[in-house]
Order: structure tokens, then sequence, then C-alpha cells
């Protein structure tokens, strides 16, 4: 993933810039990519302000309870349109609950 989608940020040799987010289980995953890429010493890092994780931790938790919700109804969506579809091609009249 890493290689990839950086990889796009910058073409035609002009600048680009990515951001790398990880966690502390991911650093010897980021080591081996670093060490792939002939970056032993890794990509440079930014400072991050801590005083506001305590905040973002919030937002996160909130986008995985909306990308759960939209994940949920969009496969509500498609099991509802599969049983009209299959209940078309038997040729079975549902009741208006679907």
């Amino acid at each position: 993933m890493y290689v990839h989608r950086s990889g796009r940020t910058a073409r035609a040799k002009k600048d680009g810039f990515s951001l790398l987010l990880c966690s502390p289980e991911e650093v010897t995953v980021y080591k081996q990519i670093s060490h792939l890429l002939n970056r032993p010493m890794g990509i440079p890092e930014l400072d991050v302000d801590h005083s506001i994780l305590p905040h973002l931790k919030k937002r996160i938790a909130l986008a995985k309870e909306i990308d759960t919700l939209v994940h949920l109804n969009a496969k509500q969506k498609h099991d509802k349109n599969w049983i009209k579809k299959m209940a078309e091609e038997a040729d079975i009249e549902l009741d208006d609950t679907m």
C-alpha cells in the first residue's frame, strides 16, 4: 500500500508529499519498507503535537462508527436488490416490505 500510493505522489521528477501514519505495532513493517526503498535511516519524521491525540481518537472512533453504518446500509441495499432480482427471475411476487 505504501509503495504503491506514496509512489504516485510525485511523477516526472516533480516533488510530492506523502504522509505515512504508523502505529507502534507497524514499526517493524515500516523499517522493512524503508530498507526495501534504500532508506536505511527511514523517512524523515514530522513532529506531532501529542496534546491533540485524545481529540483525534474521538474523531477516529466516530469515523469508524460512520464507516460501519455506511457499510451496513450498503450491504442491506445490496441484499434487498439481490432478493428482488431473484424473485423477479423466479417470477415470485414479493410483499411491500421488500
